[in-house]
């Protein structure tokens, strides 16, 4: 009997639902090897039905792996626990987080090495979760020729879903906002369903409370099975970055993400093409955790901009939605760009900051065999074009790497906790990778070696020459 895989996905709803691709790839990869998932019941349970077949396995019953001799250990969970089990099982092949038995923390993987080093550091990152999950453990050829479904409308229905929640209130709009919505989609016509979970009861009163009209609140009324067939039913779900957005894009139902607070949609925005994401254009848009009372980005969405994306999207698909003369936001579709996940520009300021992360994007495709260098090139060359004054300032920052790891290597030191940070932010998605590269290794002769190469490419890359 071919040996089974385990994958340990101890996160949340949302998390869990960005891996059923992963789960499905596997499958095709590797044919006739049973998957174990072990998870949080409170998570999956009601997750099960919609689900790719899978078996399901509580945390608190983690004690049968160490019984089992696995073909593959993938560990998606930053938890210590899932850590030390996945060092503990017996595997012919590990990805993710592992403790040794030395107690040391290691990550197996280059993908998953890449995935950990954007924790606070992901302003560039375009990757979406689902495929970092898989990448070092599917073909990425399989990722790209997947095919997804287009989500589809009803003629004639006119439910539309109004998620409220958000596991933190600054990653969703406040209770004016939700009022004003809900009562210009009862002015157009539309049947807005208020959805939430039990700790959204008081914000959704506060907002039924300044309504016009009523609207139906099913709000901590639901579990998972009874809100997926709720969502079934619908014909659009409004939401911010969600567990419930995932779920919507899973099983088809066309969303509309409002993008906002410390979130990356590129990372975490639905999965499935079809769907349309509005973010803010504030220049701080994009941050890991917001450090402000009120953030700026919740403050740019209007009502009026939501509408017009609604009716595109019910009366013409999210394929043709222009949000023309929209001001404060940009608006994108979810896609795929060369087999990869992808937000194309319906509206969108053109910004210095979106191409930095499409040649990162680039620059760690090539290193990882996704892309070839002549692609690169062509990456490094549009920057140059775009913004000549960053040529001199890369390659400076690479020049200036190269010395300063030099002058580290000379004394015997080791480079401090903050050594990252205290580069340009522009740069660094190089040092967070590089510096978490020689921490998984020790510091091995063979990991400093590498970032010199790598260091050496991007001087390369942005040499002053012509």
């Amino acid at each position: 009997m071919a040996k089974p895989i385990l994958i340990l996905q101890m996160q949340r709803m949302g998390d869990l639902i960005m891996s059923f691709p992963l789960f499905l790839w596997l499958k095709k990869t590797y044919p006739g090897h049973r998957i174990q998932v072990v998870g949080e019941k409170i998570f999956y349970e009601g997750l099960v039905e919609m689900s790719p077949e899978v078996l399901y396995v509580p945390w608190q019953r983690r004690e049968f792996a160490l019984k089992e001799d696995y073909r593959l250990v993938i560990n998606l969970s930053h938890r210590p626990e899932a850590a030390w089990l996945a060092g503990k099982v017996k595997s012919e092949e590990l990805a993710g987080p592992y403790l040794t038995d030395s107690k040391v923390l290691r990550i197996a993987g280059q993908w998953q090495l890449y995935r950990s080093s954007i924790v606070h550091n992901n302003r560039y990152n375009r990757f979406h979760w689902a495929e970092l999950n898989a990448l070092d453990v599917v073909p990425w050829q399989l990722i790209g020729n997947t095919r997804w479904n287009q989500p589809e409308t009803t003629a004639g229905n006119q439910r539309i879903g109004l998620f409220i929640g958000a596991s933190q209130s600054n990653k969703r709009p406040g209770t004016e906002f939700y009022a004003l919505l809900c009562n210009e989609l009862v002015r157009c016509g539309y049947q807005p369903v208020i959805l939430g979970g039990p700790g959204e009861k008081d914000l959704a009163g506060k907002i039924i409370g300044r309504c016009r009209v009523k609207p139906l609140s099913l709000v901590g009324r639901l579990n998972l099975i009874q809100l997926g067939k709720v969502c079934r039913g619908l014909n659009l779900l409004i939401t911010p970055d969600t567990g419930p957005m995932h779920l919507a894009a899973w099983i088809g139902l066309k969303t509309l993400n409002l993008s906002l607070g410390p979130v990356n949609p590129w990372e975490t925005g639905p999965y499935q093409p079809g769907h349309l994401v509005m973010r803010s254009s504030v220049s701080c848009t994009g941050c890991w955790e917001c450090t402000r009372r009120d953030p700026m980005c919740a403050g740019t969405f209007r009502v009026r901009q939501v509408m017009v994306l609604v009716r595109e999207m019910l009366c013409s698909g999210p394929e043709k939605a222009t949000a023309r003369d929209f001001k404060g936001v940009n608006v994108f579709r979810t896609g795929r760009k060369r087999g990869l996940y992808a937000l194309e520009s319906v509206k969108a300021k053109h910004v210095l900051s979106n191409d930095l992360a499409g040649f990162w994007q680039s620059f760690w495709k090539f290193q990882f065999g996704l892309e070839s260098q002549e692609s690169l090139f062509q990456n490094a060359l549009a920057i140059h074009d775009a913004h000549p004054f960053l040529k001199d300032r890369f390659s400076r920052c690479a020049v200036s790497f190269l010395a300063e790891l030099k002058r580290l290597m000379a004394r015997g030191s080791l480079p401090d906790r903050t050594f990252w940070r205290d580069t340009p932010p522009y740069f660094r998605p190089f040092t967070g990778y590089v510096h978490l590269m020689w921490q998984n290794s020790d510091y091995s002769s063979q990991s400093l070696t590498r970032s010199i190469e790598l260091a050496a490419q991007l001087a390369d890359l942005f040499s002053p020459g012509p």
